[in-house]
């Protein structure tokens, strides 16, 4: 049987170390969302948000350790991040419109407050996306 795994982090390409990137981001991201989520206590949240970026944190991690070039889990861990960012941006949006209007009607004032952290999350989930389109088009290994 041969061996589909290969753990080596040295003499990589550069899909590999974005697929890393995509994968670090992604629980970054998860991570400050369950923060934004605590501190602002808000009640309205999208568990697709959570669902899609932990698909795309798992199969980020299943294509780093693949030995050989998979085109369908850098696309699939593509398209999953790029879904947590347009639920994520989807359940924020009336909060950085409240924001930027200054009137206060659907949101809390925690989630009002925190324009930055929602915009500073939101980035880190696009770029997570973009270094999966990275991956997707780079080899993981120079000699492969």
């Amino acid at each position: 049987m041969a061996n589909i795994f290969k753990v080596s982090f040295a003499k990589r390409g550069v899909g590999f170390y974005a697929t890393c990137a995509a994968c670090l981001l992604g629980i970054v991201s998860l991570v400050l969302f369950f923060v934004y989520l605590q501190v602002t206590a808000t009640k309205y949240f999208n568990v697709e948000v959570i669902i899609f970026l932990a698909l795309g944190i798992a199969v980020s991690a299943l294509d780093m350790f693949l030995a050989k070039d998979q085109p369908v889990t850098t696309i699939l861990e593509t398209v999953f991040y790029s879904l947590a960012f347009a639920f994520y941006l989807d359940e924020r949006i009336v909060a950085i419109e409240e924001n930027l209007n200054g009137i206060i009607m659907w949101e809390t004032e925690a989630a009002i407050n925190a324009l930055g952290f929602t915009i500073v999350s939101l980035l880190l989930v696009l770029v997570a996306a973009a270094a999966g389109m990275v991956a997707s088009i780079a080899k993981k290994d120079p000699e492969a």
